[in-house]
């Protein structure tokens, strides 16, 4: 418990977790804006749709967060304090992932509620299930980031290595490849970002379950056994 006491301490007193609360935050004020705007003009839909397009752009945010969490230690080294205050590889690392989450999950639910409340469907109950779906997204996204950032250990390979995964091949490969719906971002659009439970939902869930512990371990492996 210590452990994660200084971990969510570190995080929260670190300028990039500000920057990128302050600009995820400003983001979600800017698209909430313009969806309720074509909301009206009738270009979306309906409210809804409209609010559940909103996960997909506050996932810059949380991928943001994700991969400074696990890859900006080892910019400067501090990595070593770390590791020297606590020698246990496994209990940092759970730290880390338990702080990642907590940010992760906070920061989601604000922006989500913020976007309703700019959408005006606050009074509308049938969204609060929606807000809680989006957020739960976001905070899959965000780990899923994260080991990334620990086997690159460079915050800016880290990040496009993550912008490919999660935005960037799912909307190119889409339209050619039958196999993109198995790409996590898919998963998690396919399972969370929906009005009503999909057909096949076991299956998106063990698949997209399956993506979330193949980077964790591989990122895990990398943080617990390699020294360099």
């Amino acid at each position: 418990m210590d452990v994660l006491r200084a971990e969510v301490r570190k995080a929260v007193t670190l300028p990039y977790t500000w920057l990128t609360v302050m600009a995820t935050l400003a983001l979600t004020l800017l698209v909430a804006l313009v969806l309720a705007s074509r909301s009206v003009d009738s270009i979306m839909a309906t409210d809804i749709d409209a609010l559940l397009s909103v996960p997909d752009y506050l996932a810059y945010g949380v991928i943001t967060l994700g991969v400074l969490a696990g890859s900006t230690e080892y910019q400067g080294g501090e990595i070593r304090t770390s590791l020297t205050a606590v020698p246990r590889r496994t209990s940092l690392l759970a730290a880390k992932y338990a702080s990642l989450t907590v940010l992760a999950a906070g920061l989601s639910l604000v922006s989500m509620v913020v976007a309703v409340g700019v959408m005006g469907l606050a009074f509308e109950a049938r969204v609060w299930p929606l807000v809680l779906r989006g957020a739960a997204y976001l905070v899959v996204v965000s780990l899923l980031s994260f080991p990334l950032g620990l086997l690159v250990r460079s915050t800016t390979g880290a990040l496009t290595s993550a912008l490919m995964l999660l935005v960037i091949a799912p909307l190119v490969l889409t339209p050619v490849a039958g196999w993109s719906q198995w790409l996590p971002t898919r998963l998690g659009d396919e399972l969370l970002l929906t009005k009503t439970r999909p057909p096949g939902a076991a299956a998106t869930m063990a698949a997209l379950s399956a993506w979330v512990v193949v980077t964790s371990a591989a990122g895990a492996g990398r943080f617990c056994l390699d020294d360099s």
